[in-house]
């Protein structure tokens, strides 16, 4: 009988960690600092060759990156010169990207298309003539209108690659997964800058497990405090942002015992405060300062102090989180910031941050979004059926295994789109095995 475990990664900014469980029994676990005397390489398969008379297979292996925290420095040690095409009624320019990225050797070109224009040869021949003179290998597309069932985007990279095929590499993110066109652009800008390193990363981590024969599903942590497929935290790598800081809220609740609970986090300035709800944080916020631009969410940290408050100030914000009708448990992170407060709920402390932080990654719930379009005169459910079936036949193609699979249907009510259409997202949700 094979042994299956799981391996978690952490790839923080000062140093890896590593973990192999069964369960939430952890078998062996490894920190060390990062160093230029040794690589991510190195070190992972040092941790794979000592722990492997313990298994016979890896089942799942997660990965905690801090990638998108590293944004300003991969933006100065990775200039990228971009090439946006903005589907809008006006011609306003990204004007913090494109000083970002300049300012660092870098440059962003934009180019502007009308919605309902029509996309003809020579209008693509005049956008992508312009690209390649500024040596151009990286386009975004983005648009604030869905006038049909067209995919806008999708059918104008179709086309770009059908006239200049393997000349650029194309970045787009799903129409209708953020509300606001703009701070969706900043994402998708941000997220190109980081998106070369994170492949890095993973690939190091492939190619290490691979030299050991381990071929297990890759799952990356998002700062919602959910795993995301590899292909969806590409296309979205902003998503990574915080994912340590999701897996150690999930992992204090777990190794605790309280599905339920307030958190009070240390950070570099100040405190975070948040709600822990059926063991994983609860998204409150909409919007989120991303570096020097203004993101789509949801994110986690309910409560954000940028020094540390007035013990008065920091009993009324933890009232505030609380949403139940009586009081909650708090764990508190901080290394004794509440001691000595009149507080009557009680209050955890934890004994080690690193067993949480891995412990959060490999039990943290799985979610997948599947978006699809059909006119209005067809019912609502054969669209759901065919976003079902969808759903199913990319998770047997995926080789993964879900217990308790929650499904949960949204109709997108995106601006400007068609009224004669339904747009619906069907999030999947469960527990990988």
């Amino acid at each position: 009988m094979r042994r299956y475990l799981d391996l978690v990664v952490y790839i923080g900014e000062g140093s890896y960690s590593f973990g192999l469980c069964l369960r939430y029994d952890w078998l062996a676990q490894r920190t060390v600092p990062i160093s230029a005397e040794s690589s991510l390489y190195q070190e992972i398969s040092a941790f794979i060759e000592k722990a492997s008379p313990l298994f016979d297979s890896i089942g799942k292996i997660v990965i905690i990156s801090d990638i998108a925290q590293r944004f300003e420095t991969l933006v100065k040690e990775r200039p990228r010169s971009i090439g946006y095409i903005r589907i809008s009624q006006d011609q306003y320019e990204p004007e913090y990207m494109r000083e970002l990225l300049q300012a660092n050797g870098g440059n962003l070109i934009t180019e502007y298309m009308r919605p309902g224009e029509v996309i003809t040869d020579a209008r693509i021949a005049s956008m992508i003539e312009r690209f390649l003179a500024e040596g151009i290998s990286d386009i975004a597309i983005m648009s604030a209108y869905q006038l049909g069932i067209t995919d806008t985007p999708q059918l104008l990279k179709d086309h770009c690659e059908r006239m200049y095929p393997e000349h650029f590499t194309y970045h787009k993110l799903d129409s209708a997964e953020y509300e606001s066109f703009l701070l969706s652009e900043n994402r998708l800008l941000a997220g190109l800058c980081i998106k070369q390193a994170l492949t890095d990363e993973v690939d190091t981590i492939v190619s290490a497990c691979r030299s050991y024969e381990l071929d297990a599903p890759i799952f990356i942590m998002t700062g919602e405090g959910v795993c995301v497929d590899l292909s969806t935290a590409l296309k979205d790598p902003v998503i990574t942002w915080q994912s340590r800081y999701g897996a150690l809220l999930i992992g204090a609740a777990r190794l605790l015992g309280l599905s339920d609970a307030i958190v009070v986090s240390p950070t570099a300035e100040g405190v975070l405060i948040d709600r822990i709800k059926e063991n994983r944080p609860l998204p409150m916020g909409r919007t989120k300062r991303y570096f020097g631009l203004q993101i789509s969410g949801p994110m986690i940290g309910a409560v954000e102090f940028g020094e540390v408050p007035h013990r008065q100030r920091l009993l009324e914000a933890i009232s505030t989180v609380n949403s139940e009708p009586g009081p909650l448990p708090i764990i508190d992170l901080t290394d004794g910031l509440l001691s000595g407060l009149e507080i009557e709920e009680s209050i955890y402390h934890l004994k080690s941050y690193q067993s949480a932080l891995l412990t959060g990654a490999q039990c943290a719930p799985f979610r997948k979004d599947f978006y699809g379009a059909s006119p209005v005169k067809r019912p609502m459910s054969q669209l759901q059926d065919s976003l079902y079936e969808e759903s199913v036949r990319w998770i047997d193609s995926s080789h993964i295994s879900l217990k308790d699979r929650r499904d949960e249907f949204l109709e997108m009510k995106t601006r400007y789109i068609n009224a004669d259409y339904h747009k619906v997202r069907l999030r999947v949700g469960g527990r990988i095995v």
